[in-house]
């Protein structure tokens, strides 16, 4: 008895589940840098770093989704893509279609949230640097002021 052979269109809602997984690992990534945002010191190389290997997973994975959404007819292309953004009304769906907008959602909110949550930490990091340069900026004057004997404040 020989095996069915899977078209592409099976692999979608694994392929929903695994975006879902990643988008999940990104914000709770993104919710460690937030955090880390805030303390005195920050070095956030590490979490920079494990952030991009969800992302870059997460991109195989959306070329994989849009592989199979290329190759359906334009009807069940638009069905998937509003599935695929939580959009379809719930009682639109089949028993499959309905995880999968599940998970639509889910991965939407994610997003969603991970967006707010760097554009917090980025405000953040990027007031601190300005305050940094301020900083150095104050210093190197004053360093120049007393390097020159009789030097006016200002000039």
């Amino acid at each position: 008895m020989t095996e069915k052979k899977k078209s592409p269109e099976d692999f979608f809602p694994e392929c929903m589940r695994q975006q879902t997984i990643l988008l999940t690992g990104i914000l709770d990534v993104t919710k460690q840098i937030e955090v880390q945002s805030r303390e005195q010191r920050v070095d956030l190389r590490v979490l920079a770093e494990e952030r991009q290997v969800y992302i870059d997973r997460l991109k195989k994975c959306r070329a994989m989704i849009d592989t199979v959404l290329r190759d359906l007819p334009e009807d069940r292309r638009e069905r998937r893509k509003k599935i695929i953004s939580g959009r379809l009304p719930e009682e639109e769906c089949t028993a499959e279609e309905k995880e999968m907008l599940a998970l639509g959602k889910k991965s939407a909110a994610a997003l969603r949230d991970t967006l707010a949550l760097d554009r917090e930490a980025r405000a953040r990091l990027t007031e601190e640097c300005s305050n940094i340069q301020k900083r150095l900026r104050a210093a190197r004057a004053h360093g120049r002021q007393k390097a020159i004997p009789g030097a006016v404040k200002g000039f």
